[in-house]
Protein backbone atom coordinates (compact mmCIF):
# COMPACT_ATOMS: atom_id res chain seq x y z
CA UNK A 1 0.00 0.00 0.00
CA UNK A 2 1.07 3.54 -0.53
CA UNK A 3 0.18 6.86 -2.09
CA UNK A 4 0.04 7.23 -5.84
CA UNK A 5 -0.19 9.85 -8.55
CA UNK A 6 -0.42 9.81 -12.32
CA UNK A 7 2.93 10.41 -14.00
CA UNK A 8 1.82 9.71 -17.58
CA UNK A 9 -1.21 8.46 -19.49
CA UNK A 10 -2.51 5.28 -17.77
CA UNK A 11 0.62 5.22 -15.58
CA UNK A 12 0.71 5.66 -11.81
CA UNK A 13 3.73 5.93 -9.56
CA UNK A 14 3.16 4.69 -6.01
CA UNK A 15 5.28 5.82 -3.06
CA UNK A 16 5.18 2.64 -0.97
CA UNK A 17 4.51 2.88 2.77
CA UNK A 18 7.52 0.64 3.43
CA UNK A 19 9.81 2.82 1.31
CA UNK A 20 10.63 2.89 -2.36
CA UNK A 21 8.34 3.39 -5.33
CA UNK A 22 6.46 1.23 -7.77
CA UNK A 23 5.23 2.20 -11.23
CA UNK A 24 1.95 0.70 -12.42
CA UNK A 25 0.54 0.86 -15.94
CA UNK A 26 -2.65 -0.54 -17.38
CA UNK A 27 -4.85 -0.38 -20.45
CA UNK A 28 -7.62 0.85 -18.16
CA UNK A 29 -7.30 2.61 -14.82
CA UNK A 30 -10.25 2.56 -12.41
CA UNK A 31 -10.43 5.02 -9.54
CA UNK A 32 -12.60 3.62 -6.78
CA UNK A 33 -12.70 6.54 -4.37
CA UNK A 34 -15.19 7.72 -1.82
CA UNK A 35 -15.39 4.80 0.61
CA UNK A 36 -13.75 4.70 4.00
CA UNK A 37 -14.00 2.42 6.98
CA UNK A 38 -15.84 3.41 10.15
CA UNK A 39 -16.66 1.43 13.24
CA UNK A 40 -20.24 1.33 14.53
CA UNK A 41 -20.90 1.99 18.21
CA UNK A 42 -21.12 -1.67 19.25
CA UNK A 43 -20.39 -2.52 22.86
CA UNK A 44 -17.02 -4.30 23.07
CA UNK A 45 -16.09 -3.76 19.43
CA UNK A 46 -13.15 -1.43 20.09
CA UNK A 47 -11.71 -3.85 22.66
CA UNK A 48 -11.88 -6.67 20.10
CA UNK A 49 -9.38 -4.78 17.89
CA UNK A 50 -11.40 -4.99 14.66
CA UNK A 51 -9.77 -4.77 11.25
CA UNK A 52 -10.73 -2.46 8.42
CA UNK A 53 -10.63 -3.68 4.83
CA UNK A 54 -7.08 -2.29 4.60
CA UNK A 55 -5.72 -4.34 7.53
CA UNK A 56 -7.66 -7.43 6.43
CA UNK A 57 -6.05 -7.38 3.00
CA UNK A 58 -2.65 -6.92 4.65
CA UNK A 59 -2.81 -10.16 6.69
CA UNK A 60 -0.21 -12.86 6.03
CA UNK A 61 -2.62 -15.73 6.76
CA UNK A 62 -6.26 -16.37 5.93
CA UNK A 63 -8.48 -16.24 9.04
CA UNK A 64 -10.45 -19.38 9.86
CA UNK A 65 -13.65 -17.36 10.44
CA UNK A 66 -14.53 -13.71 9.80
CA UNK A 67 -17.41 -11.60 11.06
CA UNK A 68 -17.97 -8.74 8.64
CA UNK A 69 -20.08 -5.88 9.96
CA UNK A 70 -21.93 -4.30 7.07
CA UNK A 71 -23.57 -5.79 4.01
CA UNK A 72 -22.66 -3.00 1.61
CA UNK A 73 -20.66 -3.64 -1.54
CA UNK A 74 -17.33 -3.32 0.29
CA UNK A 75 -18.34 -5.87 2.94
CA UNK A 76 -19.68 -8.26 0.32
CA UNK A 77 -16.57 -7.98 -1.85
CA UNK A 78 -14.42 -8.82 1.18
CA UNK A 79 -16.74 -11.67 2.17
CA UNK A 80 -16.57 -13.20 -1.29
CA UNK A 81 -12.79 -12.81 -1.56
CA UNK A 82 -12.12 -14.29 1.87
CA UNK A 83 -14.61 -17.12 1.26
CA UNK A 84 -12.78 -18.02 -1.94
CA UNK A 85 -9.50 -18.01 0.00
CA UNK A 86 -10.95 -20.53 2.45
CA UNK A 87 -12.37 -18.51 5.36
CA UNK A 88 -15.77 -19.15 6.86
CA UNK A 89 -17.55 -15.79 6.67
CA UNK A 90 -20.49 -14.27 8.52
CA UNK A 91 -21.87 -10.96 7.23
CA UNK A 92 -23.92 -8.90 9.66
CA UNK A 93 -26.21 -6.14 8.34
CA UNK A 94 -28.50 -3.92 10.44
CA UNK A 95 -30.98 -3.28 7.66
CA UNK A 96 -33.62 -5.68 6.32
CA UNK A 97 -31.41 -6.88 3.47
CA UNK A 98 -27.91 -6.89 2.10
CA UNK A 99 -26.94 -3.89 -0.03
CA UNK A 100 -29.47 -1.66 1.74
CA UNK A 101 -28.51 1.42 -0.30
CA UNK A 102 -28.96 -0.28 -3.66
CA UNK A 103 -32.16 -0.85 -5.63
CA UNK A 104 -34.15 -3.80 -4.27
CA UNK A 105 -34.00 -5.73 -7.55
CA UNK A 106 -30.20 -5.39 -7.73
CA UNK A 107 -29.77 -6.44 -4.09
CA UNK A 108 -32.03 -9.47 -4.56
CA UNK A 109 -30.24 -10.51 -7.76
CA UNK A 110 -26.89 -10.43 -5.95
CA UNK A 111 -28.29 -12.32 -2.94
CA UNK A 112 -29.70 -14.92 -5.32
CA UNK A 113 -26.31 -15.35 -7.01
CA UNK A 114 -24.68 -15.82 -3.65
CA UNK A 115 -27.20 -18.45 -2.56
CA UNK A 116 -26.68 -20.48 -5.75
CA UNK A 117 -22.90 -20.37 -5.27
CA UNK A 118 -22.98 -21.47 -1.65
CA UNK A 119 -21.96 -18.07 -0.33
CA UNK A 120 -23.76 -16.14 2.40
CA UNK A 121 -27.39 -17.21 2.64
CA UNK A 122 -30.50 -15.05 2.85
CA UNK A 123 -31.01 -13.07 6.05
CA UNK A 124 -32.74 -14.58 9.00
CA UNK A 125 -35.88 -12.75 10.12
CA UNK A 126 -34.47 -11.62 13.46
CA UNK A 127 -31.07 -11.24 14.95
CA UNK A 128 -29.47 -10.29 18.24
CA UNK A 129 -29.80 -6.76 19.54
CA UNK A 130 -26.83 -4.47 19.60
CA UNK A 131 -26.70 -0.80 20.65
CA UNK A 132 -28.45 1.23 17.97
CA UNK A 133 -30.98 -1.36 16.91
CA UNK A 134 -31.49 -4.99 15.99
CA UNK A 135 -29.23 -6.87 13.64
CA UNK A 136 -31.74 -8.23 11.17
CA UNK A 137 -29.45 -10.04 8.77
CA UNK A 138 -26.94 -12.69 9.66
CA UNK A 139 -25.56 -14.20 6.48
CA UNK A 140 -23.22 -17.12 6.95
CA UNK A 141 -21.25 -19.47 4.77
CA UNK A 142 -21.29 -23.19 5.48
Amino acid sequence: MGRGCFIAERTIEVALNGGGTRTLRGDQVFLDVGAFASFPAVLGLAEAAPLTHVELLDLDTVPEHLLILGGSYVGLELAQAMRRLGSRVTVCEREERLLPHEDCDIAEAIASCWRTRGSPSSPQPRGPRIPGGPVTGWHSTP
